[in-house]
């Protein structure tokens, strides 16, 4: 099998991703992957990618310990490609150490384990609807922690009944942290369902293939997610509205403090949070923006500006999609260093870098919307969005994203908060979650166009 990005490379790397309204697969070649930001010590890049250990492994295998926890052997790892549970990295220290020095540059984890940090005061709206003007390119902003109980194997290792044991237990330890939950079993939701959640970026679009076992707490206004028995045991995500990655970051915090508090995370005072994905050890924190850059796309200066980040330690590619082929030039930008720096230090280089963005945006955006060729497209978008009786989920992403160009420039007068929330609900299966069922394709379109016309001209939806 190709490499769906270059075409030319054998994939090796098999990816969960939500395509067309359904849970499917990307296929990779390590090379793309690594470029896309997705490649992993053991995220399947086979392991004479290291010569020199899978040499050793070959000549010691009768010699070779095994992890107390989950039985595996440095040789289960390299036929694998995938560690067994938080104490194989205590175990094979010595010998998985250099390689994981390799992996990240540094080697120190230079983090805290408590961040200390308090609760934000509550917001009953959804993220998207916290977006004004004054946010401008920056739609959102979102951090995920992740955390993995020592003892225990990950959850790919685990059966069903043993997940929902490991479930039901974090679920308790957070249930008085100062939020209100609703627990949901993952494998009790339809397909459509569950991706209809990956779609409003309240979980990965991994989890929402977990199936039965796995577990999700959700806040009450949809904010706050915790995903249990995900690649991690728990992961803890938290989004805001505009250029706030603060208020998520200490919502976020203070579950990962509470969980860390109870004594029994896997972490290390040199690797830090211990993770099933080696590129996350250390922090074990993501921290994105996500980003709505028309104009810079336009002038297709993002792919230079896409390298001299990646040098920087972050990674810039399509919310909606892979790569930079970004669908209503929507774009996520994401960290990528968890080993020698803090997690605050990660927060404010991602919030900085964020701004920077959102600065050169605005300067190309201003000069953007003078071309008569850029403008037509704004009023041809309105009218399309006012009148149109069947609309696609790809129609309505490129369209929203012409009218909140013209939204934010003064070429047309639409609520961001309205703009928000019609392109995060409206994907293929968040209008089956709104129809209460899985329906055809046409129905699907002829709905989404209706609930637009409705939210944005106030026309009445039969």
């Amino acid at each position: 099998m190709l490499c769906q990005n270059c075409q030319k490379r054998d994939a090796s790397i098999h990816l969960k991703r939500i395509v067309g309204g359904e849970a499917g697969e990307t296929h990779l070649c390590p090379a793309c992957a690594a470029a896309l930001g997705y490649i992993g010590l053991f995220a399947g890049v086979p392991f004479p990618v290291f010569p020199s250990l899978t040499t050793r492994l070959q000549s010691d295998a009768a010699r070779l310990p095994r992890c107390e926890t989950c039985g595996l052997t440095l040789e289960d790892i390299s036929g694998t490609s995938a560690l067994g549970c938080p104490d194989c990295y205590l175990t094979f220290r010595e010998k998985l150490g250099p390689y994981l020095s390799r992996l990240h540059g540094r080697d120190v984890y230079r983090g805290e384990p408590i961040l200390g940090l308090s609760a934000p005061e509550p917001d009953a709206r959804r993220w998207y609807e916290q977006t004004d003007k004054t946010a401008g390119a920056v739609f959102g902003s979102e951090v995920t922690f992740g955390v993995n109980f020592a003892g225990t194997p990950f959850p790919v290792r685990m059966n069903v009944a043993e997940k929902r044991r490991l479930a039901e237990a974090a679920a308790s330890l957070l249930e008085d942290a100062g939020e209100t939950f609703r627990r949901v079993d993952m494998g009790s939701l339809y397909p459509y369902e569950a991706v209809s959640l990956a779609e409003r970026f309240i979980v990965t679009p991994e989890f929402a293939a977990a199936g039965a076992g796995a577990g999700l707490l959700v806040s009450e206004d949809k904010n706050l997610s915790v995903m249990l028995c995900d690649e991690d045991h728990v992961r803890i995500r938290a989004v805001s509205g505009g250029a706030a990655p603060k208020t998520a970051f200490a919502r976020a915090a203070v579950l990962r403090d509470k969980l860390y508090a109870d004594g029994r995370v896997a972490f290390d005072k040199k690797l830090g949070f211990l993770s099933r994905n080696p590129m996350r050890l250390g922090t074990n924190m993501t921290v994105s923006s996500l980003l709505h850059l028309p104009a810079l796309t336009g002038s297709g200066s993002l792919p230079a500006t896409a390298s001299a980040l990646r040098k920087m330690g972050f990674v810039l590619q399509g919310a909606f999609g892979d790569g930079l082929s970004a669908a209503g030039d929507m774009y996520r930008l994401t960290n990528t260093l968890t080993m020698g720096l803090s997690e605050k230090e990660a927060a404010s280089n991602l919030e900085a870098v964020t701004r920077q963005l959102a600065t050169k945006e605005r300067a190309a955006a201003e000069k953007y919307v003078e071309d008569i060729g850029v403008r037509d497209r704004v009023q041809r978008s309105v009218a399309l969005l006012s009148s149109a009786e069947l609309l696609t989920s790809a129609e309505l992403t490129g369209l929203l994203s012409w009218v909140r160009l013209g939204a934010l420039y003064g070429l047309c007068d639409f609520d961001l908060k309205v703009l928000g929330d019609l392109a995060v609900n409206l994907f293929p299966a968040g209008v089956n979650t709104l129809a209460g069922q899985k329906i055809p394709s046409v129905r699907r379109d002829a709905l989404r166009a209706q609930i637009v016309k409705a939210k944005l001209f106030g026309e009445k939806t039969e």
